[in-house]
């Protein structure tokens, strides 16, 4: 068996040898981004060595990786063109379709890249076998979707071989990518709807939630000032009701102070209201100037047809003299045995 082994080995070193000419290993082979950039230049260069005059920039030279992330981010189509350098027309394609005139106008649309790979070449033949590629050259129209790559149009071999005319291979193209153009511009129109519905839903929110914070702004307003009220009357209250304890206390002082009046003699006190009322009574000489008003304060809060005095001031017109010390009595003030007083209310 090792014998006839390596009488197959001589036998077929010089097809390894010929193959190794033909297709160098280790040029375009594998699929790192480095290699299939390579591979994709390689389709460049021959475009612009043997058709100077034409736009080889429309052509991509990047990995195949790269202008698929390119194309996803742009939303684009990828043209590509896989060719066998060995084929016996191998150029018919180049010549009569991709360096024509209306091609590279096709080719210079938005939305569209281009690259091209020898099927000698690792990219090459991987994209081959993702298209089912039966014969070449082959021309697809492909659709970036997320992981995927979607085909869109596929024209090979011996079909496209016929086309003389760039118009019959462009008329499937123009028509896929007027359809992926439509698709993109429905896809730009429900994205501008979603963001007008989206800031429509906001400005809602915004004025929603504004008028939340008016009306939650107006209760804490009507709460505090239903606070205050409260707190007001409670206070109003608090102070009516400090002022009536404090007016019966002194009622209750005025009370005790007031003594009854003397049977004969005293002091005869007439006294004369703002009102013009008069008022006579008799007190003892040494009762005092706050004996008057004590009996005073009590006769104003008895009797519901005198004035409503509580600040009183007491004096004389003839001669012009007031009574402010309620110690003195009426013995030493000089108003025995008797005289007319006059009531002034210290609060009118």
């Amino acid at each position: 068996m090792s014998f006839l082994a390596l009488v197959v080995r001589i036998l077929l070193w010089p097809l390894r040898r010929a193959s190794s000419l033909v297709f160098p290993l280790n040029d375009l082979d594998g699929l790192s981004p480095a290699v299939t950039a390579k591979a994709a230049q390689s389709f460049v260069s021959m475009l612009r060595k043997q058709y100077p005059s034409n736009d080889s920039e429309l052509w991509s030279t990047t990995g195949f990786a790269a202008l698929k992330n390119e194309a996803t981010a742009s939303k684009s189509l990828i043209l590509v063109y896989l060719y066998s350098p060995l084929h016996r027309q191998a150029n018919h394609v180049v010549d009569h379709i991709l360096t024509t005139r209306q091609f590279q106008e096709f080719l210079n649309q938005p939305h569209l890249v281009a690259m091209g790979f020898s099927i000698h070449s690792g990219q090459g033949l991987q994209l081959a076998q993702m298209l089912n590629a039966a014969s070449f050259p082959l021309v697809a129209l492909l659709e970036p979707q997320q992981s995927t790559l979607s085909l869109m149009l596929s024209v090979q071999g011996p079909v496209l071989l016929e086309m003389t005319n760039p118009n019959t291979l462009l008329t499937y193209m123009n028509t896929a990518l007027t359809r992926h153009q439509v698709q993109l511009a429905e896809q730009e129109a429900r994205r501008i709807q979603r963001e007008e519905e989206q800031l429509l839903r906001q400005e809602q929110d915004a004025e929603y939630h504004a008028t939340l914070r008016a009306d939650q702004e107006r209760q804490r307003q009507l709460r505090e000032e239903e606070e205050a009220r409260v707190q007001a009357e409670r206070e109003a209250a608090e102070q009516e009701s400090a002022a009536r304890r404090e007016l019966d206390e002194k009622l209750h002082r005025a009370r005790n102070a007031v003594r009854p009046p003397p049977a004969e003699g005293g002091t005869r006190i007439r006294f004369v209201l703002p009102s013009g009322k008069k008022l006579v009574r008799s007190f003892e000489s040494d009762e005092t100037i706050g004996s008057l008003k004590a009996f005073l304060l009590v006769t104003f809060h008895e009797d519901e047809e005198t004035e409503n005095i509580e600040r009183i001031a007491l004096s004389t017109n003839y001669p012009k003299k007031t009574y402010d010390d309620e110690d003195v009595t009426l013995e030493e003030a000089g108003l025995s045995p008797q005289a007319v007083l006059m009531v002034q209310d210290l609060d009118a």
